[in-house]
């Protein structure tokens, strides 16, 4: 199965009312925040990812699982630190989470 490239920026358009400025609109439907991207190089990201992904993000981030949106971007064409080696990254938006202070422990929460 090929994999898409996609641009987050001609994915999602912020909602029009001022009011819901933290919605996106992501392949015709608008997601409210948090909104998580995992982009990897491997193909065979196993099948409940996404649903173990949100539970680890509703923990950490303390916000309930329900309103979490995950979207999984496996095979993609990825080169990091010299390599094609398997990498991944993890893009995460949400309302009142991250901040100077608070990076460096989201770091490590998710790093263990």
């Amino acid at each position: 199965m090929k994999s898409e490239s996609h641009d987050l920026k001609k994915d999602c358009k912020t909602y029009e009312k001022p009011t819901d400025q933290y919605n996106y609109k992501l392949k015709g439907k608008y997601i409210k925040m948090p909104l998580c991207r995992f982009e990897t190089n491997i193909s065979n990201v196993p099948k409940d990812f996404h649903i173990l992904l949100t539970d680890l993000l509703a923990d950490i981030l303390g916000k309930p699982k329900e309103k979490i949106s995950v979207v999984v971007y496996p095979g993609l064409q990825m080169y990091r630190g010299g390599t094609d080696d398997p990498t991944c990254q993890l893009v995460i938006w949400s309302i009142g989470v991250f901040g100077v202070e608070q990076n460096p422990n989201m770091l490590v929460l998710f790093m263990s």
